[in-house]
């Protein structure tokens, strides 16, 4: 076994299953609670977040941004009629002897002349202009349809005598709602605006199309109340996170968790980094690879005690109350001035469509990460690549999963003997449970959550430490074998190039000490088995 790390219990030897969880108190963002200190002493205390505390948690006090540390924040149509009405020439008849005779002729004639009269009002001479159409309207301005339906508007003319006319449409969105003939397909979600023209006259008029995925409710439920935090580029992945809340009913966000009677929706959206307190408009899809890309949406997770993260919904209706968002849609759009959110989410058991329409303010919570320290190590020239299986960490980890640590130095330094000075990064991450030789290719992400029952491959673990045991665990920038920054945030870049030869570039940070360390590493790394 190897010898003394960073002067504290040997790492390979003193690691006790279920430590973590022994040594982090979490408040409901995974940080620690307002106005609570740690259970003890950290090197590093945990920031990442957690979304919020499921009720059987106890809530906390709900944070004013002025007072509050940011890392215990954030870890019938009516249709027109017109009466008409025939006029018919008065008749004179001069009155005659009333005999039989004149009496049959009297009657002929004005029958006859009433038939003529009739004829001439029913049937336009020659020459005589055509009734012109003066305006039209639909029956109805705003419709809602599922990808795959085809709709026909009704279309009222005036005046309703106007015969000879041709109408058209056109959509302003024809990948959304494409106008074939006298009707709109709806092709994908989204809105646009249909015209329906007419033209002879040039008169028109304008309906509204909005378009849900196949599936989704057409009847929204309107939501009342928005609010939300906005955190800048906190992932690193050049987006501007923002955290959205809309509630309907008597549904409230307390602080730390939803309650009351009704629907209330929580929305993590990654938007193009403008640096903006903005609700950025554009329409959102689920994050496909957790890289939190320009228009996306963090899927829900629910981490049970510890608490909810990513997107979900909250309906106090169903068992549990809360439901994980797997996939969907969120448009935003402004009208007026007023923000209008189109949300169509697919949970596991249900799918909602939500809209909300009026102000959305969010609190600004963003950090200027431009001003933090930034390391730079790329002079790095020696490794190690340490498997544990699941002896560190493994003792509550639901999911079979394979732990290492890759340990890389400046040139000089010595894992055997712990000698060497300079720069020095402990890099934990997780594979797979297959993987007991070596690490598959990808981008490892540091996991949004303290929780080493939610393991999954292609995670970093962030930089955990107790000083009042000694157990440093996690990621770590440690120049002389002293733990200085933990990462909570980051990601690093592994390439496999085969027979123990690996690429490894890297950026993480540590929002606690306000520093950058990032780097990178080409070479041979010296494997070691160490799970037993």
């Amino acid at each position: 076994m190897k010898s003394v790390l960073f002067g504290l219990a040997s790492r390979r030897e003193a690691m006790c299953p279920g430590s973590l969880n022994d040594t982090i108190l979490l408040s409901p963002f995974g940080r620690p609670a307002p106005g609570r200190a740690p259970p003890c002493d950290f090197f590093m205390s945990i920031s990442i977040r957690f979304i919020i505390q499921v009720p059987q948690v106890v809530k906390q006090a709900e944070p004013q941004h002025e007072d509050t540390n940011y890392f215990d924040f954030r870890n019938t149509f009516f249709k027109k009629s017109q009466n008409l009405t025939t006029f018919y020439p008065n008749m004179h008849i001069l009155r005659r002897q009333k005999t039989k005779n004149m009496n049959r002729l009297k009657s002929l004639f004005c029958l006859t002349a009433g038939i003529i009269s009739l004829g001439l009002q029913s049937c336009k001479k020659d020459g005589e202009p055509a009734v012109k159409v003066e305006k039209i309207e639909v029956a109805q301005t705003s419709v809602t349809l599922n990808v795959g339906e085809t709709y026909t508007p009704e279309v009222i003319v005036t005046p309703e005598n106007a015969k000879e006319y041709t109408l058209a449409l056109t959509s302003d969105n024809e990948t959304v709602a494409k106008a074939e003939g006298l009707s709109v397909k709806a092709l994908a979600p989204g809105s646009a605006a249909v015209t329906v023209n007419e033209t002879t006259s040039g008169a028109s008029t304008t309906f509204n199309v909005t378009v849900f995925p196949e599936g989704y409710p057409k009847e929204a439920i309107k939501m009342t109340t928005a609010t939300g935090f906005f955190y800048g580029d906190y992932y690193m992945a050049g987006t501007d996170n923002a955290w959205a809340l809309m509630t309907s009913g008597n549904a409230v966000f307390s602080g730390n968790a939803f309650e009351g009677e009704g629907i209330g929706v929580f929305m993590e959206l990654n938007a193009p980094k403008t640096g903006e307190q903005d609700l950025i408009k554009g329409t959102y899809i689920p994050d496909p690879d957790g890289k939190m890309e320009e228009f996306t949406f963090t899927k829900g997770d629910d981490f049970n005690a510890e608490g909810l993260q990513g997107t979900f919904i909250y309906d106090s209706s169903v068992e549990g109350n809360y439901l994980m968002v797997k996939d969907g849609w969120i448009q935003v759009t402004s009208e007026s001035g007023a923000y209008a959110v189109t949300a169509c989410l697919k949970t596991n058991t249900k799918s909602y469509t939500l809209t909300y329409s009026g102000s959305f303010p969010l609190q600004n919570f963003s950090k200027d990460y431009d001003s933090y320290k930034v390391v730079e190590m790329n002079n790095l020239a020696v490794g190690t690549l340490d498997y544990y299986g699941q002896k560190i960490y493994g003792s509550t980890a639901t999911a079979p999963h394979s732990e290492w640590t890759i340990y890389l130095g400046v040139e000089g330094f010595d894992f055997e003997t712990y000698e060497g000075s300079g720069d020095m990064l402990m890099l934990d991450i997780i594979t797979a449970e297959e993987y007991t030789r070596e690490v598959p290719s990808g981008r490892y992400t540091v996991m949004y959550a303290a929780d080493n029952a939610h393991f999954q491959p292609f995670m970093t673990v962030p930089g955990l430490g107790d000083a009042s045991t000694g157990d440093i665990l996690g990621t770590w920038y440690a120049p002389d074998y002293m733990p200085t920054y933990g990462a909570n945030i980051g990601y690093a870049d592994i390439v496999n190039k085969g027979n123990d030869s690996y690429s490894i570039e890297f950026k993480f940070r540590d929002d606690r000490n306000e520093a950058y360390f990032q780097g990178k590493f080409d070479g041979k790394l010296v494997y070691g088995d160490y799970h037993e």
